[in-house]
């Protein structure tokens, strides 16, 4: 349904997306080492544990590793995708941990991406509009290393204790083609402290001390 022009996608029933930016290619053999992946052309993929990029000029199928520890999933280039890392025994004890967000950059040097924020727990986002929109952008050929527009139902329920403090606490931006000499914060001016692997072609940028229901945006300096 996300490619309905590549028709050599219709008999695939063994691969499947969450959303349109998440690949996932179950294991479903004993013993299996290694699985195909037919990843859509004209985009490129990174694989959501080592974020390394395959990129595909053409629909092609590619031999990748999935034994007992590895589930193969792909974010799509051109995506940001916020996940929760701390690992806990139920979804409810996650409500107050971090996000870091994953920038995976398009061959644009783009990407975007939303999140929805409620107390996930009542129905005050139905009830009351108790929820938040943020808007995530990246543009490394503008500067705009990334910035986040957020949308609020209810400004004063949003405030309730377990809405507040949805921080982002790590920033992971992948396909950096160079690394820019600072990062710095628009509305203060404050640098931001980042690592660049030129290896790998990834920054990360840490403890930026942001809020996911707050606007923010950080810019390049090159």
């Amino acid at each position: 349904m996300q490619y309905p022009k590549l028709p050599e996608f219709y008999s695939i029933d063994d691969q499947y997306l969450i959303g349109s930016d998440l690949l996932v290619k179950p294991v479903t053999s004993p013993g299996a080492i290694k699985s195909m992946i037919h990843f859509p052309s004209l985009e490129s993929w990174y694989d959501v544990d080592t974020m390394k990029r395959i990129k595909s000029a053409t629909t092609q199928s590619v031999a990748v590793d999935s034994d007992i520890d590895k589930i193969p999933v792909y974010q799509r280039g051109g995506s940001i995708i916020p996940r929760k890392l701390r690992l806990r025994r139920s979804s409810h004890l996650m409500s107050i941990d971090p996000y870091t967000l994953f920038v995976a950059l398009g061959d644009d040097l783009k990407a975007n991406g939303q999140l929805y924020i409620d107390d996930e727990t009542t129905f005050d986002n139905e009830k009351r509009q108790a929820f938040g929109v943020a808007s995530f952008q990246s543009s490394w050929f503008d500067n705009i290393a990334i910035q986040n527009s957020v949308y609020i139902g209810n400004s004063d329920m949003i405030n309730h204790t377990v809405m507040r403090g949805k921080i982002v606490e790590r920033i992971v931006v992948v396909g950096v083609p160079t690394a820019p000499r600072e990062i710095r914060s628009k509305y203060d001016n404050s640098p931001q402290e980042f690592q660049y692997d030129v290896s790998s072609n990834i920054i990360v940028i840490r403890k930026p001390g942001l809020s996911a229901l707050e606007d923010f945006s950080l810019y390049l300096i090159q």
